[in-house]
């Protein structure tokens, strides 16, 4: 079956600028390259995977802050053809924002947004309407947008309801995952929560990161009772799988990241191919090449 992990960070480490991560959650002494996550990818059987540049706040670049700048992602796509799309990440409250949402497909790669609700002022920005303009824009220009929102994610329920046309990607299971955020008492009380959201057609769900939230070692049995109730109210049709391993990299391997679920007898070989790539295709709208 294809496999595409469907959230790599990868970048170079860059002589100037600050990163602005209280928790470390990446390093600028320690990058994942594009070179890096092809030679990681092959190792595993891994066909592609989807590029997002890494939300740090002030790592800047010749282009401007890492954090709206694509510009790598764009090498990657450009240097290993058929194996890499990226999200775009955009400041919302650009004035340009519907000319920069409705290019976003046209360049080559581009297959959608990533928007990131994480701090007390974007938290605030929210909350006040400021990112509306993103919701409106990608649903009028048919782009899908993977969602940052973890630790809120019946926040997603409005968005959802009020632009019914676009297509929203809960990351993370919308839950609290370490180590950059601290894991709740009990690692799926939201999980309730997220599962309300399967009433929205259009809200898809990726599964990644997920062994961080498992108190076993691989391979992670703990988690499959939660699991199977995301599977049996999305279905597999709405669940897409990823990685996002240089956030946790700390705490298991690419390997493990994958296998979990590859070789996982709680799903059929259908279910597999689906989560693990096949959903991902068609709603991304991302051809195989």
């Amino acid at each position: 079956m294809e496999i595409i992990d469907a959230q790599l960070h990868l970048w170079e480490a860059t002589p100037t600028g600050s990163w602005d991560d209280p928790l470390n959650m990446f390093e600028l002494s320690n990058p994942f390259t594009n070179e890096a996550a092809v030679a990681a990818m092959d190792a595993l059987g891994i066909s592609a995977a989807v590029i997002s540049p890494p939300p740090a706040y002030r790592v800047r670049t010749p282009g401007g802050f890492f954090r709206y700048n694509c510009s790598y992602a764009q090498t990657a796509v450009a240097r290993y053809p058929g194996r890499f799309g990226f999200v775009a990440h955009y400041d919302h409250n650009d004035p340009d924002i519907d000319n920069l949402i409705s290019g976003t497909r046209l360049q080559p790669g581009g297959l959608g947004l990533r928007v990131v609700v994480r701090s007390d002022e974007e938290w605030a920005d929210f909350h006040a309407g400021r990112y509306e303009g993103v919701f409106s824009s990608a649903e009028k220009h048919d782009v899908p947008i993977m969602l940052f929102i973890s630790g809120h994610v019946w926040q997603a329920g409005p968005v959802a309801r009020a632009h019914p046309c676009l297509q929203l990607i809960i990351d993370h299971l919308g839950i609290r995952q370490p180590p950059w955020m601290k894991r709740d008492p009990e690692p799926f009380q939201d999980l309730p929560r997220l599962l309300e959201l399967a009433q929205y057609a259009n809200i898809a769900v990726k599964i990644s990161g997920v062994p961080a939230l498992s108190r076993e070692r691989y391979p992670y049995s703990d988690l499959w009772p939660h699991l199977l109730k995301i599977v049996d109210a999305f279905s597999p049709e709405r669940l897409m799988w990823g990685t996002d391993i240089t956030r946790v990299r700390s705490l298991h391997n690419y390997s493990e990241a994958l296998d979990y679920l590859r070789y996982a007898k709680e799903l059929s070989d259908g279910d597999k191919e689906r989560i693990l790539g096949g959903t991902l295709r068609r709603i991304l709208r991302w051809p195989a090449p």
